[in-house]
């Protein structure tokens, strides 16, 4: 069952938002900040509903963007909706540049609250999913998927983990058959390029004339057969 921790110093608010999750969610309550960074850092919270006006400055959203804050600093993974009774939209815009996922304002509907969450939940549950496929794709095709007992390859490998480390250009050089492929997925897999898309290109198969435009792609209207744009590799 997700974790759901409400953050609200008014006490009947905060009672019927409980009474409205607690057949959904675990629900955990926190009345300020201070307790609310205790309660995250001793349990495990999917989701924070997040009043921006919390005491002891309640007239201004200050303290609920300092909890923001440091939320995101304890646990980038949970997602926080962040509530305000402002009637400019200004505040919860602010709110979404410091990270938090969505927003409502009060007073707000019970059912469309329930919505919020639901829908932040399973954005959730999908990057965390992205995020172990990922790991398991790391595995099957980083160094461990290179074996060898070799002395020379044993310097491949460890000039390969040095490389990984590093956000510099690599050109791998070596003849057809002899695992340059093999090599630059370790070197993307094993470094801080894991997260992002790895694209092989063979270059040699592409005529020069197209290259351009498979690389970057193009514009509707670019040249006279481009009836509709193409985004490109890169």
């Amino acid at each position: 069952m997700k974790t759901v921790l409400v953050v609200e110093d008014d006490k009947d608010l905060r009672g019927l938002m409980y009474r409205a999750l607690r057949g959904s969610y675990r629900i955990l309550s926190a009345e300020n900040r201070p307790e609310t960074i205790k309660i995250i850092e001793k349990n495990r919270v999917d989701l924070v509903l997040l009043d921006l006006r919390l005491p002891p400055a309640t007239g201004t959203p200050q303290e609920g963007m300092k909890a923001l804050e440091e939320i995101g600093r304890i646990d980038s993974e949970i997602k926080v909706v962040v509530m305000t009774g402002d009637r400019g939209k200004e505040t919860s815009l602010k709110a979404i540049e410091k990270g938090a996922h969505d927003y409502f304002a009060k007073p707000f509907d019970l059912e469309e609250m329930k919505i919020v969450i639901k829908r932040a939940l399973h954005i959730q549950t999908l990057e965390r999913e992205n995020q172990r496929l990922r790991q398991r794709l790391s595995q099957k095709v980083g160094l461990h998927n290179i074996i060898s007992g070799s002395r020379k390859m044993k310097l491949v490998l460890d000039l390969i983990r040095t490389v990984a480390q590093s956000d510099c250009t690599v050109l791998i050089r070596g003849e057809t058959g002899t695992g340059k492929d093999m090599v630059a997925e370790a070197i993307h897999y094993s470094g801080s390029r894991r997260n992002q898309s790895f694209i092989p290109l063979n270059c040699a198969a592409i005529p020069e004339t197209l290259l351009e435009s498979e690389l970057f792609g193009y514009e509707k209207g670019a040249f006279t057969d481009a009836t509709r744009g193409k985004p490109g590799k890169l």
